[in-house]
């Protein structure tokens, strides 16, 4: 999991670590699914540490952990909490075959408190230069190897169905329908 693109449609300073991710996170009172509030983030991410999960990094909306070949991807406000139901029904819709924007996702799952649990890629063996045209399409193309297949693994703000699937979660993200909806609607046409 990279962050050093500063050019995403998500956070341009993404933290040094995890005491400094602090973004526009959980009031104790909101409850949105998962983890809810600010005392539930501590103490999800202390339980990470505490299991041998080290700190990746963060962006505007996730924390991210990983030990071994599992990343864990904590969300810190509502939007991250979105990001992760979107990207686990992505993986669940498609699987193996490519979205709708013929992007391929790392597998991943919904866990009950809200973070999302996805396989760890390589980033480290990826011929950024010569990617297909769809992995350029992906928010700072944010691609990586899995099992010899190029996979995205951070891809909340590229699935167009996503729109769809917040009407029908009878939610919203702010971010999303202000910054990247547009922007997916005229790809879509292309």
């Amino acid at each position: 999991m990279s962050s050093s693109h500063s050019d995403c449609a998500g956070c341009s300073e993404c933290c040094a670590d995890d005491s400094d991710c602090d973004q526009d996170r959980y009031d104790d009172d909101e409850d949105v699914g998962g983890s809810v509030n600010q005392r539930d983030y501590d103490a999800t991410c202390d339980s990470l540490k505490d299991r041998g999960f080290k700190y990746v990094g963060c962006g505007m909306f996730r924390a991210v952990y990983m030990r071994g070949g599992v990343v864990v991807k904590v969300p810190h406000n509502r939007d991250g909490y979105i990001d992760n139901r979107t990207e686990a029904a992505a993986w669940k819709k498609y699987r193996n075959n490519p979205t709708s924007f013929g992007i391929y996702v790392a597998p991943c799952r919904l866990l009950a408190d809200g973070c999302l649990m996805m396989v760890s890629v390589d980033e480290q063996n990826v011929n950024y230069s010569d990617l297909p045209a769809w992995a350029k399409l992906i928010d700072c193309s944010q691609v990586g190897l899995y099992k010899g297949h190029l996979v995205a693994y951070d891809f909340a703000l590229d699935v167009m169905e996503r729109e769809q699937w917040e009407q029908e979660w009878g939610t919203d993200s702010k971010f999303f329908h202000h910054n990247r909806l547009s922007y997916l609607k005229k790809r879509s046409v292309l």
